[in-house]
Formats: structure tokens, C-alpha cells, sequence
């Protein structure tokens, strides 16, 4: 409800006339804690009791009454409105001035109450709205007491309700150093679309009061309201799940980069996501930022990179800026490895014939597949992917076969740009692009990754048939 859509929803719905049944779960949540004046008005309006019953018997009745039962309806009218004034306390709420009946507030765990309330709204003509309440984690008693940390979890114990990993992950430590800054630095203010927890701001919302904001699920204002903030010489972090950040492709193109708005977005989970579904794998976000002007990106991938990124994002790029990085902890990285805040980095064998050019966590599993293969192979690793490097394509140049791999979708993304930059400085060699070229539907995201040719094994193969 916190969303534009919702009530784009209600506008259109509320002028139908046939039966149209909109049911509002309301069970205090969000992911986080439910912020925001539409909040606010759910509690005044489901702590009334319902009155339902007692219309429903009395419009039974009328129907019954043959001539005299429409004019005895409306005369009814004043009597079920001083009725509803009487224990709701106000008249006509918000939806019933968008054109519907209002019905609630119901006990979305009481059967019998449900089957009734909907039986009444099924007979009633027009839309109608059916306000039930429910409690988020209903049944389990962790998941009760705890919510917004059991939306969305890794395995645990069933008997205490504790994680069974306790490992840090990207988030954690985006959190961490985005306070480390904001302590020096009383620019910096943090947003989340009802993600605190899940983009790791919960010690920043408690540390920085006055600088943090929930606007709720409303990712479109999230981004209009950076750009508001970033003209007035503040420096806004918008942290969002990759998969969110896609409602507001219309305010990044013209709200922030169009206006070259210097607005940071921290885009968490990137890339494959597993058991959280088809819907929130966060692979299109590279695609459709490619499209916009005035947008840098950077990949990190390690979790060094992505406090050196982040700094790089709020202190030395101008515009619209993006740090992109995995749900999760952090891969395998060879012991040579030093992280970077160059636009790439080579690592290998630089005189030989095969090139790999990767970005992200994915250079963990070319660096694996390398190791165990023994070959001579050079890895790119692309640092900043928008704009890449134009000496990146020059060097490039000097191999006979290139394999890059991509964790996210093929069409728009990076492979395809830089397989083009390469062709039109003539490149004449071998170019293999492995990406991602559909919906990738729910499993573990090692299976996923596996299925995509882009974990370890993958890699490996690929490698080894070319050799």
C-alpha cells in the first residue's frame, strides 16, 4: 500500500460496478517494520470493530420485502450511517472514497470469520474491500517475535530459531563501512524501500537518526526523493535488492541521471539469488542501467573491493553512480590477489593465447577453474563495467580467444558491449560469451550457477574443450 501502484490500483478499480473483491493483508509488515502515514491510518482504522454482521443481516432482510424494500433501504442509509459512526468513529475512509464498500476489520486466522466476510463481499455489487489482519509468522514462535528477520533466511535451528551460519556477508559489511563514513561525514544519509535489515542499515538507522530513511515499498520515490536530497548537497545511498531497484528505472533515467544528480545506489543482491525465486534473481540490473547516460558502475568482488568501490562511488565519481554486489559471503580469492580501485585488473599469465574477462563474485569461480586446470590463461577482471575501460579493450586485442562470463542477463549486458567494442577495433580472434538468457526460476544458486555455465565445473569444461 506504501506503493504508487497500489493506489493507481484503487483509482481504476473503484468505478466498476460488477462484484471485484480486493482482499488487504495487513499484518503490520512490510519486510521491515511498516513506516509511513497509509501505516498510521491501517491502525486507526483496524482497531475498530466491525459492524458487518449487523449490515449484512439488515440488507438480507430488505431484499426480501417486495415494493417497499428499496425505500425502506434508503431510509436504512442514515440509520447504517450513524451506525458505522458509532463504532468506527469516522465517516466514508479512504476507500470508500475511491468507490468501494468497505469491509474489516477481520481475523485473517479465524476461518469461520474469514468465510463469512467473504461470502457478504461476494454478494455485494461493486468493489469492495476486505481489510483482514494477520500476524507475520503466525504459527512459529521465533518467526513471531522476530518477523523482519525470518522474511527471508538461511537454514537454522527449528528448536531456537537461531541461524545455523553466522557468516558476514556483502550486506553486513556494506552497512559497517557505509557508518564508518557516515561518521566523519554528516553529508552522508542512507535510504531503504523497507529493506533496513536485509541491506544491512540496521546499525545505521539506530547510529544516524536524523540521516536514515524508510520510505517504505516504494522504490520510484526512493529514488526521486535521492535526487531531492543529492540537489541539496546531501549525499545520498539508496540500498536496494537488485530485483527492487527495476520499479524505478523512470526516476533513475529522469529524476537522478538525466539531471546529473549525484545519487549512490548500493544494489544488493546482484546476480543469482537462489531459494528467494524467479522473481528476485538480480540479473537485469546491469542491462538496464547500460541503457541510461551518466551512469558509472562498479563491481566488486571481493569485500575490500566493496568498501574501496563505495568510497570511489561517494567521493570520486560525479553523477549517478552504482556499486553492485552479491547476497552472501565472500568467495574464493587466490592469495596474490590485491583488491583494486582501477577500472580492471590482470592477474595470470599475461603471455598466452586465451583471455578470460569476467566481473564480480564470478571471478572467484574463473580463478578456481584456472587453478585446478594448471593452464596459462589471463583473467580480466572488470572492476568499473560502465563505462569499461577503453584500454581494457585495447588489451584485449592481443588475444586469440576470449571467454567471458557473465552473472547476469546476455542481452544489454556487458559481454555483448564489450564483444562489440571489441569487432569494431578488429578483433578477428575467437569471442564466447557465456550469460544468462532468460528467467532463471527457483533452486539453490549453486545449482543455478551450475545450470548456467557459469559455476567452477562449468568454466573448467569450457576451458578444457578449447584448449
Amino acid at each position: 500500500m506504501s506503493g504508487g501502484l497500489a493506489y493507481e490500483g484503487l483509482n481504476n478499480s473503484g468505478r466498476y460496478k460488477k462484484n471485484f473483491i480486493v482482499i488487504l493483508n495487513d499484518n503490520k509488515m512490510s519486510i521491515s517494520k511498516n513506516v509511513g502515514s497509509m501505516a498510521k491510518y491501517l491502525t486507526k482504522t483496524r482497531i475498530k470493530p466491525s459492524y458487518l454482521d449487523a449490515k449484512s443481516r439488515v440488507q438480507g432482510t430488505l431484499a426480501k420485502i417486495p415494493v417497499i424494500g428499496k425505500p425502506l433501504a434508503n431510509a436504512m442509509k442514515k440509520l447504517k450511517d450513524w451506525v458505522r459512526d458509532e463504532f468506527f468513529g469516522h465517516r466514508n475512509n479512504i476507500f470508500e472514497q475511491m468507490g468501494f464498500t468497505y469491509y474489516g476489520t477481520f481475523d485473517g486466522h479465524n476461518i469461520p470469520q474469514l468465510v463469512t466476510a467473504l461470502e457478504a463481499a461476494k454478494r455485494k455489487k461493486g468493489p469492495v474491500i476486505v481489510h483482514v489482519c494477520t500476524k507475520k509468522g503466525k504459527g512459529y514462535e521465533f518467526a513471531e517475535k522476530n518477523p523482519k528477520d525470518f522474511h527471508g533466511i538461511s537454514s537454522f535451528d527449528i528448536d531456537t530459531g537461531e541461524p545455523k551460519s553466522s557468516a558476514k556477508g556483502y550486506s553486513y559489511i556494506f552497512g559497517k563501512y557505509l557508518c564508518s563514513l557516515a561518521e566523519n561525514d554528516k553529508r552522508i544519509c542512507a535510504i531503504t524501500a523497507a529493506m533496513s535489515s536485509g541491506t544491512g542499515l540496521e546499525e545505521f538507522s539506530k547510529k544516524y537518526k536524523e540521516r536514515f530513511f524508510d520510505v517504505g515499498i516504494a522504490e520510484e520515490h526512493a529514488v526521486t526523493f535521492a535526487g531531492g536530497l543529492a540537489a541539496g548537497n546531501v549525499i545520498p545511498v539508496f540500498a536496494v535488492y537488485s530485483t527492487f531497484l527495476q520499479r524505478a528505472y523512470d526516476q533513475i533515467l529522469h529524476d537522478a541521471a538525466l539531471q546529473n544528480l549525484h545519487v549512490v545506489l548500493a544494489i544488493d543482491r546482484a546476480g543469482i539469488v537462489g531459494e528467494d525465486g524467479e522473481t528476485h534473481q538480480g540479473i537485469f540490473d546491469v542491462a538496464f542501467l547500460n541503457t541510461i547516460p551518466n551512469i558509472t558502475i562498479y563491481a566488486p568482488s571481493s569485500f575490500r573491493e566493496l568498501e574501496i568501490m563505495l568510497d570511489k562511488a561517494i567521493y570520486h565519481t560525479k553523477g549517478t553512480v552504482a556499486v553492485r554486489y552479491p547476497r552472501g559471503s565472500e568467495k574464493y580469492l587466490p592469495d596474490d590477489f590485491e583488491p583494486s580501485a582501477e577500472p580492471y585488473s590482470l592477474y595470470g599469465d599475461t603471455d598466452c593465447d586465451d583471455l578470460i574477462i569476467t566481473y564480480g563474485r564470478t571471478f572467484s569461480d574463473v580463478c578456481t577453474a584456472r587453478d585446478e586446470l594448471n593452464k596459462k590463461v589471463c583473467i580480466l577482471k572488470l572492476n568499473q563495467i560502465k563505462p569499461f575501460s577503453e584500454k581494457a579493450v585495447e588489451i584485449a586485442l592481443n588475444y586469440k580467444r576470449i571467454f567471458f562470463f557473465e552473472e547476469g542477463i546476455k542481452s544489454g549486458g556487458v559481454g555483448e558491449k564489450f564483444g562489440f567494442a571489441l569487432y569494431q577495433s578488429g578483433f578477428n580472434g575467437k569471442f564466447d560469451l557465456t550469460a544468462i538468457k532468460n528467467y532463471v526460476t527457483q533452486s539453490t544458486t549453486q545449482s543455478a550457477l551450475h545450470r548456467l555455465g557459469l559455476d567452477t565445473e562449468s568454466i573448467k569444461n569450457k576451458l578444457a574443450i578449447s584448449s
